[in-house]
């Protein structure tokens, strides 16, 4: 009798820490928002620029029973550095991300504010772009911000919760993202 009680206890406490194991979680931008940016590309190389202290940022959203026990993990930073690639690979003719070396304009992000407060919420993203040319003159400043679509609190499974966070994050990147594209496009770079 005490070997099955035995491994009952080992199973609840390996399905616990399973369950407790956060979701992550790297939207990328849809194919029509892509579309949207046009065929042309703009004849530079460009080169991104994210902190490393963006770049690990992290926001854990959890609600409700089922959200404590597997929250969900939006990596802020990583999904900054995914869109960049994906949007500015379609604008410029060539990206990069890091310093930039001297033939290289100098796109430079910074997270200003992230938060879901609650899976349910609404995304809200605020990052502050600014573009220096190759001589590193100022082109462009901007602090640009949206929100996700809030959607309501269904609270079923830790998947339901993971596709809540991750449809209001992809929509708060790509409205920021569609607005940056149409600045960069009525940019004059030399």
């Amino acid at each position: 009798m005490k070997k099955p009680m035995h491994v009952a206890a080992v199973l609840m406490v390996s399905l616990f820490f399973v369950a407790g194991c956060a979701l992550q979680m790297k939207p990328r931008p849809s194919s029509g928002a892509i579309a949207s940016i046009g065929t042309s590309k703009i004849a530079q190389k460009a080169s991104v620029v994210i902190s490393d202290k963006d770049l690990a940022l992290e926001q854990s959203v959890h609600f409700g029973l089922v959200g404590y026990m597997s929250p969900v993990n939006v990596k802020v930073g990583e999904t900054l550095k995914v869109y960049s690639e994906e949007y500015f690979g379609t604008i410029f003719s060539e990206v990069a991300f890091g310093n930039p070396p001297a033939e290289n304009i100098a796109v430079v992000f910074e997270i200003k504010d992230f938060d879901i407060s609650a899976v349910g919420k609404a995304a809200h993203l605020e990052l502050k772009m600014v573009i220096n040319d190759k001589s590193n003159k100022q082109l462009h400043e901007k602090t640009y911000s949206a929100d996700g679509k809030s959607h309501g609190p269904i609270y079923l499974s830790s998947g339901t919760q993971q596709l809540q966070v991750q449809e209001t994050t992809q929509e708060a990147f790509q409205k920021v993202f569609d607005e940056i594209s149409k600045d960069i496009k009525a940019i004059t770079f030399r």
